[in-house]
């Protein structure tokens, strides 16, 4: 009863109903002797005082129990949500770390019960702990082999993060330590127990320090040999001297396909039947012979035709030439027809006469 009434009384002005009228009406003792004991644990001359940025009214102001008018408060009927928070919720780390803020806030402002200065709850919240930081060792890939394996003999657990080294080369065993936190996506991790190669898109791999080392060591000697030490340049060249020379290529075929005889639409029919037919030397000589012979038969018949052609136009043309030049110089003394009439038809036989002799040149 004492925390209903400290609830309702704290939001009454929200409230649609009069609950702690009711709760008197009904318990009318139980709420007087509540009402006394309120005031003498609470009393209202020492107000909380606000010891941090934060808003306390808007973080600690109560929800309203009822918003509705036509809420049934003597219902013995417990709904699902209403049983449901009568549970404690459970709480989470979350939680734990939202409500620091508000149980730190609530004791300081009661240590400073008279506003004279922050109490010792309120300064510890504020006081900032530095983190106890190791300094790193600045060592390469193989001076932290000779490390860790004197770490072996000194029974020493001890474990450093190594990226690769920023170079033009590809240098796969110069390395250089870094924190964690700042590890790219592949990276090696040195212990006393050995070497962990970690990649993002590949798998891990494990190696003992001595087999490292070894690698190391003969990748340097490798890559002393000058052909192994000029293999990327060398390399680089000649893929681009068979580029150009795929380049020229290309451009040979080009001018191939544009200047030979199969490409050319006069030739097609012609190689179409060479390439149909398969000839020994002497019967390929026959063959020339026989379509040389035939082809001068053609042209013998052609050229009859183009004469006969020739004499058929020109005897056409100088006919009409002729009836042309006996129509314009024909004289009719005895014509019935009108002087503008005569006129015309001179004209259009002299127009005639003219165009049958263009044709016959």
């Amino acid at each position: 009863m004492k925390r209903i009434w400290s609830h309702l009384s704290a939001v009454k002005d929200k409230l649609y109903v009069d609950i702690l009228g009711i709760l008197k009406q009904i318990f009318p003792s139980v709420i007087l002797y509540v009402e006394k004991e309120a005031d003498l644990t609470f009393p209202k001359s020492h107000p909380k005082r606000s010891m941090s940025p934060r808003n306390p009214a808007s973080s600690m102001s109560p929800r309203p129990l009822f918003l509705k008018s036509n809420l049934d408060i003597f219902s013995t009927k417990i709904t699902l949500n209403e049983e449901m928070s009568l549970f404690p919720k459970a709480m989470t780390v979350l939680d734990l770390h939202r409500s620091i803020g508000s149980v730190a806030y609530d004791i300081a402002a009661y240590e400073s019960f008279w506003g004279s200065c922050h109490g010792l709850t309120a300064q510890a919240v504020n006081v900032s702990l530095p983190e106890e930081v190791e300094p790193l060792l600045v060592l390469s890939g193989r001076e932290a082999v000779e490390y860790y394996i004197k770490c072996q003999f000194l029974q020493k657990v001890e474990h450093l993060y190594f990226n690769l080294a920023p170079s033009h080369h590809f240098r796969p065993y110069h390395l250089v330590s870094v924190p964690k936190d700042k590890v790219n996506t592949e990276y090696y991790l040195f212990s006393s127990f050995g070497v962990l190669h970690v990649d993002k898109d590949l798998q891990s791999e494990t190696f003992r320090l001595t087999e490292w080392q070894r690698h190391a060591v003969l990748w340097e000697a490798i890559h002393e040999i000058p052909f192994f030490k000029n293999y990327l340049i060398s390399k680089m060249f000649y893929r681009w001297k068979a580029a150009q020379s795929y380049l020229l290529f290309l451009k040979t075929k080009e001018s191939l396909e544009r200047s030979l005889l199969q490409s050319m639409p006069i030739y097609e029919a012609g190689l179409l039947q060479v390439s149909n037919k398969s000839y020994t030397l002497p019967e390929f000589e026959e063959a020339v012979f026989q379509v040389q012979n035939d082809t001068k038969e053609y042209l013998k018949r052609f050229f009859r035709l183009c004469k006969i052609i020739v004499d058929v136009i020109m005897f056409e043309s100088f006919k009409k030439l002729r009836f042309c030049e006996e129509q314009m110089t024909a004289k009719n003394m005895f014509s019935r027809d009108s002087l503008y009439l005569m006129k015309m038809k001179k004209k259009q036989r002299t127009a005639n006469f003219l165009k049958a002799k263009n044709e016959t040149r």
